[in-house]
């Protein structure tokens, strides 16, 4: 493909400006979506701990953008929180959230080291195509309870049913919209669907919130404060995380490869092993901050198809804006002013896109399916589904270190899709 400026082309001030504002908008729901999850469940109603939360967030996002751009692969991506982490740390207890934050610690330093060797490319193996497919599908299905709570469950003296009709309605709206709008518009509609979507449903129905400062929050403030500093380890979240970085790896592996073909650079290899090693360091940062981690997303590829430019500069002024989000909670606050609800539905959204993607593995190749391939990937998603939904007390008899692997739908699903892959279905 053509571009108006290559990888490694630098533009005038004013279009990288520009390109990196695009980037900026692009790049906030993915990161804002995940992060308002994470924190609900780990802190609730405490709006102080959010905004540090996320201040921290918005760092590691802004320190990926700009280790990637200049020591990493060196490609014009855009990244964020994983997702497949964020099931890790919504599907244990409260008080394991450290253990997860370690075990983070831990796989970060396992993925950093491997790039240094020649397993790591034997170790991705593991996934082929029915599996890469299931950890997509699994993902949109174990994250549904948690999107239920957000839409419906989240008191705000509006009631349920109402919610639900709002939800229906404006999930529908984002679908015509993404059918209608182009370019900029449609890279940046998450955006504005967040953004109307809490304009009207504010104006509607006038949410009760207790998600208020006493006072308004200063315009800059230090976040580095409050680290991971707990010595908590559970063999069986350890495994449940570990078993995520597998699915982090693919993504963030992936979206470097389709950046690869897209702009046809030569040294690909190179840029690969240094992008996972990227990732895999702030990995470990990330869970010494106590926020989850980030990878690289591969949606950026229709971004450039779009816009012609592919010059990895464009990213600098939107690490910029991130950074200037990190200090300063002002900007935070109003952020977290987006009601519960709107994050639902968004990514509820998100998460067609990845049941989507899930399926595209699957068919883009051409392959032929038979009877056994929709059978390694039809039980793994409903058993993990079947776990996901399980009463909270139906695991009380379960012994602690087995709690996190066999009470995790993603875990469970994704540990029977390989059992299913390479053993019982194997092919020569």
């Amino acid at each position: 493909m053509k571009f108006n400026y290559n990888i490694d082309e630098k533009l005038p001030f004013f279009n990288n400006i520009l390109f990196g504002l695009q980037w900026f908008l692009i790049s906030i729901p993915n990161i804002i979506v995940p992060g308002k999850i994470v924190v609900y469940f780990q802190y609730g109603n405490d709006m102080v701990m959010q905004t540090l939360y996320l201040q921290k967030l918005f760092f590691i996002s802004f320190l990926m953008f700009i280790m990637q751009t200049f020591v990493g692969h060196r490609l014009p991506l855009i990244s964020g929180p994983a997702i497949v982490l964020m099931v890790a740390i919504t599907s244990v207890a409260q008080n394991d959230v450290a253990s997860v934050y370690n075990s983070m610690i831990i796989c970060g330093l396992i993925v950093f080291a491997l790039t240094y060797t020649k397993y790591l490319s034997k170790f991705l193996k593991i996934f082929t195509k029915r599996i890469v497919a299931v950890v997509l599908i699994l993902i949109s299905f174990i994250i549904l309870p948690g999107i239920i709570d957000l839409i419906v469950k989240v008191p705000d003296n509006v009631d349920p049913s109402i919610k639900l009709i709002f939800s229906i309605i404006m999930i529908i709206l984002i679908f015509v919209f993404s059918k209608l709008l182009r370019g900029i518009w449609l890279n940046t509609l998450i955006v504005w669907a967040m953004l109307f979507g809490s304009v009207i449903y504010i104006c509607l129905f006038k949410p009760e919130t207790d998600l208020l400062f006493n006072q308004l929050p200063p315009l800059f403030s230090n976040f580095l404060s409050d680290f991971n500093i707990i010595p908590a380890f559970n063999l069986g979240i350890f495994i449940m995380v570990a078993i995520c970085f597998f699915g982090l790896m693919i993504n963030d592996v992936g979206a470097m490869e389709v950046l690869n073909e897209l702009t046809e650079v030569k040294d690909n290899n190179k840029r690969i092993m240094k992008g996972v090693r990227v990732t895999g360091f702030l990995n470990i940062l990330a869970g010494f901050f106590g926020v989850i981690g980030s990878c690289n997303f591969p949606n950026s590829a229709g971004v450039i198809a779009a816009t012609k430019c592919a010059s990895r500069y464009t990213l600098v002024p939107c690490a910029i804006l991130l950074l200037i989000l990190a200090v300063s909670p002002a900007s935070i606050f109003i952020i977290n002013s987006i009601p519960p609800i709107i994050i639902g539905v968004v990514f509820l959204y998100v998460l067609c896109l990845i049941f989507s993607s899930g399926l595209y593995v699957l068919f883009e190749s051409g392959m032929k399916l038979d009877f056994e391939d929709f059978l390694v990937i039809v039980f793994p998603v409903l058993l993990g589904t079947f776990i996901a939904f399980l009463p909270d007390n139906s695991m009380n008899s379960i012994p602690s270190m087995l709690k996190p692997i066999i009470g995790s739908g993603f875990v469970m699903g994704v540990l029977m899709a390989i059992i299913m892959e390479h053993m019982i279905f194997r092919k020569k």
